[in-house]
């Protein structure tokens, strides 16, 4: 290669833009009547609902596997089953928090 001869693709400094390229947009204003809210109430505000029955399917999951407890140890999946149990046990943990903040919130006068 003789010097001076640049490599195809290699980077050679930037490359001049031409003088008549439009501005670029600026920042556009939402309209007022493009803001849609839906009417929707939440449904379980306080989530002892939710964690309810995750908490049963955590547990309910547990139960199933459990006759399983030797072959799943021995196929070396035994981690499913305390997974399950972990859930249930979280589950637990996190419906006595819920229940606790809906009662709180219940004698403070918000509404729930």
């Amino acid at each position: 290669m003789c010097r001076g001869q640049g490599v195809a693709g290699a980077y050679h400094g930037p490359v001049p833009l031409p003088e008549d390229l439009p501005a670029p947009p600026g920042p556009v204003e939402p309209r007022a009547d493009d803001r849609r809210v839906a009417p929707i109430t939440p449904l379980d505000v306080d989530g002892m609902r939710t964690l309810a029955v995750g908490t049963a399917l955590w547990g309910l999951a547990f139960l199933l596997l459990l006759p399983f407890a030797g072959h799943l140890h021995a196929s070396g999946h035994g981690w499913m089953l305390w997974t399950c149990l972990a859930g249930f046990g979280g589950g637990l943990l996190g419906w006595d928090y819920c229940r606790r903040r809906r009662n709180a919130r219940r004698a403070a006068g918000q509404e729930v």
